[in-house]
Parts: structure tokens; sequence; C-alpha cells
């Protein structure tokens, strides 16, 4: 059983459910373009919009790590 790293623990998310990478590979592309990510936005944050752009999706696997790369043109916080 993993438990995730707590090397990298403020960095990744561990998610105990084995996911479904060939799903994931298709639905990334779907935050592809511009969208409102107002469900993400923190609370107290300065932002006055949550419209964001995506330019460039990508996801990987290595080994039992997945890492999805979202290219756009602002930072989520």
């Amino acid at each position: 059983m993993n438990f995730g790293s707590a090397v990298f623990r403020a960095l990744e998310y561990h998610i105990p459910q084995k996911l479904d990478f060939e799903k994931m590979q298709k639905a990334i592309k779907y935050f592809e373009g511009t969208h409102d990510f107002k469900a993400f936005k923190s609370s107290g944050t300065s932002s006055k919009s949550s419209v964001r752009t995506i330019y460039k999706t990508k996801i990987e696997k290595k080994d039992e790590r997945i890492i999805i790369e979202l290219t756009g043109n602002r930072i989520f916080i």
C-alpha cells in the first residue's frame, strides 16, 4: 500500500484508488480552451476573474505517479 511521499507532500496529491490513465488521457483535452475555473479559486484571493485559457495539456505516467501539466495564460491561486 502506497501512502504518498513526505518529500513531495506540498507538490502532489496522493489518491489511494487506482486511476484509469487511458480515460484521463482522453478527458484532459477538455481543459483546453477558455473556461471559468471559479470552483478552483482560493477563497480570499485578490484575483478578480476566474476565467483562464489553457493552451496546452499534457499527462504522463512515471512509475506509480501520474503527472499532469497545464499551460495557460494565468496561474491558479
